[in-house]
């Protein structure tokens, strides 16, 4: 949304582009920059009147109005969009591995918290039970098949300290006699 009520900065040379406190460098190609006269240094605007400046000698004209150049504005806001979509891309990307650790870091505790099964029955000289075996296999397994999206509700539930219906049952009911 353009507001001219905003400061321009225009340097095409630099493919700068500042509006506001805020302002880009390298914007575009060559080809993105026709809508501006070749002879142009910079167009400053201070939210009320500005003047353009020429690098062919030709004299600094004021303006009253930025009409002429509210591409500049256009322009700032395409890149300030394609800024926040790359970093939220960025930040979803960071998102999915950060997920899938902590979902190998729980699967890993759960995997610790069975290892008493397998240390007991070594002790005890006798096999582990078939449904333990199953069970940490499971573990191992887990979350073959589950998309992105399951993965992370799987960790915020399980974060939560709620758990999370996905991950294998615990075998029950078993002991040493």
């Amino acid at each position: 949304m353009i507001n001219e009520n905003l400061s321009l900065s225009i340097v095409p040379s630099d493919k700068y582009i500042g509006v506001g406190l805020t302002a880009y460098v390298g914007i575009g190609s060559d080809s993105d920059w026709n809508w501006i006269a070749d002879n142009i240094h910079a167009v400053q605007w201070d939210g009320t009147s500005g003047h353009v400046e020429y690098n062919d000698g030709t004299s600094e004209v004021g303006l009253t109005t930025i009409r002429d150049y509210t591409q500049g504005y256009i322009d700032w806001d395409k890149e300030t969009e394609r800024i926040v979509l790359e970093e939220l891309k960025l930040e979803e990307e960071k998102d999915n591995i950060d997920f899938a650790k902590s979902l190998r870091h729980w699967r890993n505790i759960y995997l610790e918290e069975s290892d008493w099964i397998v240390t007991k029955s070594f002790e005890e000289g006798v096999a582990v039970p078939s449904e333990w075996k199953e069970y940490r296999q499971s573990l191992r397994d887990f979350p073959h098949g589950k998309d992105p999206n399951t993965i992370k509700d799987i960790v915020k539930t399980t974060n939560s300290g709620i758990g999370h219906t996905a991950w294998p049952i615990v075998p029950g009911g078993w002991t040493f006699s």
